[in-house]
């Protein structure tokens, strides 16, 4: 399988693309003119203040060195973040997305158990027919008195215990496969989480959070629910038409005649349904992304929607992401309703097919066996048409694996921590010190640097503030600093090149206040002291210097008391102070602020920069 890469189905796409965001433009709408306009205005300031407020600014030059000439800058150049378009598989999944599944959920021992009482459970199951068939036909022809009731006893005997054995096998047969399926979703669940956790913060700069959300949620949901139950109902009715075909054509060798036309329709219709289905399946994935983003958006932004009047703006445009979605969704269902339909067809005329041999070569074929014949023909169609239709569901769904193993392949940042040779001793930095030696800073999918051969020399006990215009690239500088986006060139640290060592290594010892202050939902404790390092005394020493100890000691459980989401229980300044005081907890020898004072009152403006 491979990327869309296709010139001329790229090129429709991109054309398909543009028409639907024409579509999907606020500005189509039956109101007044007036009124749209603002509407629209009022939109765009607001989506320019956010994406000033929330992602890493790229700028062109950073008129902090010397070596930043004037004529780099490019006025046709854009800073803000692109969100990439989302990618699509094309074709039949491939062969090593199964394998992946089936490794991440079963290893040597459980793989094979697995197969084993799969076979034997389907053996017993054709052997007990077939015992019953020997028996019929063996007393079709006695009375009841000329019945030798020691080999009937035996009979009963060999028949229970073959029907005992189904039983465990079966169940057997359905436990080992479960528990593979169970292993896999958890184990590819966590592999895509670990992932994403350790991605450069780019990625969330390119891709939106409900792209993100529609894996972890509609994906893993369909791998965690219906591929099992699905996976299972196709092993069952391949290996079970298997065995019926087998035991037809011992009944009666021209059997098997029909039963190959039967297959070989199925595999053709199931060959045209599939190439539709297919990619339906993964337009469904694709509409499904917008809904969950504009959903998250549209509740992180409510009191701005709100206060702008934006309602009806933002449910029209739900109501375009809601209508692609269901289109493709209905569309799917009629794919697969119509594949119902012929396979029904096809199966009656099997049925009417093994009906006429049986009456017309009826010589030598006992009661028994033409009754074992017929039970299994009217199975095989029943079982053809779901094995067709779930096999075909099993690959629609197969599409969420495979984008589940796409975020399992994402880019890692570098290692955690460093070997011994290059780790730095456990009091550094002890000075603070910062020298930038011709830094650079490219972000991704940019060839043009947005800070160029920066040198300067920070020493230890200055506060340095950096002032510019938006856009000038102050934030790039604590990306570099933090080894969000590598630089190039080198950042000395009391003596100790930054990127030499690991990341925790030195984010721990770098405290940040940013601009928007960041509070987790649980207690305080866990919001000033995440690791548990720190003793009761030195939180409320730090609550006090920032003087929260009031406020927490108000807080119903003090240090326990739960902080709501984002700090929704907390004002603006009193977050930037948690922030503040997470900080001075830590005793860092680097304090970096993000325009920290910017959103809170004067009060506190005083406090966080004393």
């Amino acid at each position: 399988m491979s990327i869309l890469s296709d010139q001329e189905r790229e090129a429709a796409d991109k054309k398909a693309e543009s028409d639907r965001e024409l579509q999907r433009s606020f500005s189509k709408t039956s109101h007044d003119a007036k009124q749209t306009d603002a509407l629209s205005e009022s939109m765009k300031v607001r989506a320019r203040s956010i994406s000033r407020s929330t992602s890493v600014v790229q700028v062109e030059s950073f008129e902090m060195s010397t070596t930043v000439a004037a004529d780099d800058v490019d006025e046709g150049y854009s800073a803000e973040p692109r969100i990439k378009d989302e990618q699509r598989e094309v074709g039949s999944i491939d062969g090593t997305v199964y394998w992946m599944y089936f490794k991440a959920g079963a290893g040597p021992v459980l793989l094979t158990i697995t197969l084993l009482s799969t076979l034997v459970s389907q053996g017993i199951f054709h052997a007990s027919d077939l015992y019953l068939t020997e028996w019929t036909n063996k007393n079709q022809n006695k009375t009841q008195d000329s019945i030798d009731k020691t080999e009937q006893n035996n009979d009963v005997i060999i028949y229970s215990s073959l029907i005992a054995a189904l039983f465990v096998t079966a169940l057997m047969r359905s436990v080992t496969w479960f528990m593979m399926c169970m292993r896999a979703s958890v184990n590819l669940h966590n592999s895509i989480f670990y992932r994403i956790l350790r991605t450069p913060i780019a990625f969330f700069d390119n891709n939106p959070v409900g792209r993100i959300l529609n894996r972890f949620t509609k994906d893993m949901g369909i791998v965690d629910e219906m591929l099992p139950s699905t996976g299972f109902d196709l092993n069952l009715t391949m290996t079970q038409a298997l065995g019926i075909i087998i035991v037809v054509a011992m009944v009666n060798p021209y059997l098997i005649i029909p039963a190959v036309v039967l297959i070989i329709l199925s595999i053709i219709v199931r060959g045209i349904y599939i190439k539709c289905a297919r990619d339906i399946k993964r337009f469904e994935g694709l509409t499904r992304s917008p809904v969950f983003t504009h959903v998250s958006t549209t509740l992180n932004g409510l009191a701005s929607v709100r206060a702008y009047g934006a309602q009806e703006a933002f449910e029209r445009q739900y109501y375009v992401y809601q209508n692609d979605h269901s289109a493709t969704w209905f569309l799917f269902i009629c794919a697969s309703r119509t594949l119902g339909l012929i396979m029904d067809w096809i199966c009656v005329g099997y049925i009417v097919v093994i009906s006429v041999v049986l009456m017309i070569f009826y010589e030598g074929i006992g009661g028994g066996s033409a009754g074992l014949a017929f039970s299994s023909a009217l199975m095989l169609t029943g079982m053809t048409q779901w094995g067709v239709r779930q096999s075909a569901e099993m690959e629609s769904q197969m599409t969420s694996v495979e984008r589940i193993i796409e975020y399992s392949k994402l880019t890692q940042e570098a290692a955690l921590t460093s070997d011994d040779s290059h780790k730095p001793p456990p009091d550094w930095p002890q000075k603070g010190q910062i020298e930038l030696r011709n830094m650079s800073l490219y972000y991704e999918g940019s060839d043009k640097p947005v800070l160029k051969n920066l040198s300067c020399n920070i020493k230890s006990g200055e506060k340095i503030g950096i002032v510019g215009r938006t856009g000038a690239g102050k934030s790039s500088i604590i990306s570099a600093l933090f080894r969000m986006v590598e630089p190039k060139g080198e950042i000395i640290m009391d003596g100790l090149s930054v990127g030499s060592i690991g990341l925790h290594e030195l984010r721990s010892k770098i405290s940040i206040i940013p601009q928007d202050p960041v509070v987790f939902t649980g207690p305080v404790r866990r919001n000033l002291d995440p690791f548990g390092e720190y003793s009761d005394q030195s939180i409320w020493s730090a609550l006090e210097e920032v003087q929260l100890k009031g406020a927490v000691g108000d807080l119903p459980g003090q240090l326990d008391g739960q902080l709501a989401e984002g700090g929704g229980n907390l004002s603006v300044g009193q977050r930037q102070l948690v922030c503040l005081a997470r900080a001075i907890l830590r005793h860092n020898r680097v304090l970096v602020l993000d325009e920290a004072t910017a959103n809170v009152d004067h009060q506190t403006d005083a406090l966080i920069q004393t």
